[in-house]
């Protein structure tokens, strides 16, 4: 897979909560990046969104955010786009496109239905996690 560690994602922070949380497939995601198997790109509002639904919905302490983000933030490639896109009606699914683009991502791994059902505008790829984890595997 060395070919795939060029490979630029973005995670929308769908995928970051039900990693913490539920483990499963998303965090398998998420490892994969802490392997180096892709370049895992975030920008300050996605990190942003993150530990606030972790804080606000989940109850989570900053001591808990902490140790379940810190060495994710830690291995991310921190984009800082500098494009402003209003395509969504969630204003957090627009920051999770500008640092798409601002980072020259290959794939955006989500599950978000209105992010999935956008037509393809940018040369990214948006897939759920079952898509992504197949591409990883096959080297698609």
């Amino acid at each position: 897979m060395d070919s795939l560690s060029k490979t630029c994602v973005v995670l929308d922070s769908n995928i970051y909560v039900s990693a913490f949380l539920f483990a499963g497939k998303p965090l398998r995601v998420v490892q994969l990046a802490e392997e180096h198997q892709y370049r895992l790109l975030i920008s300050d509002p996605i990190q942003t969104e993150v530990e606030r639904v972790l804080a606000v919905k989940f109850a989570y302490s900053q001591t808990m955010i902490a140790a379940s983000c810190k060495r994710i933030w830690k291995i991310a490639e921190r984009i800082v786009p500098a494009i402003h896109i209003d395509l969504c009606r969630d204003p957090a699914d627009n920051r999770i496109l500008e640092c798409a683009v601002a980072g020259d991502a290959h794939y955006i791994v989500t599950g978000d239905r209105d992010l999935l059902d956008m037509p393809q505008v940018f040369r990214f790829t948006i897939l759920k996690v079952d898509a992504f984890l197949q591409r990883m595997q096959t080297g698609d």
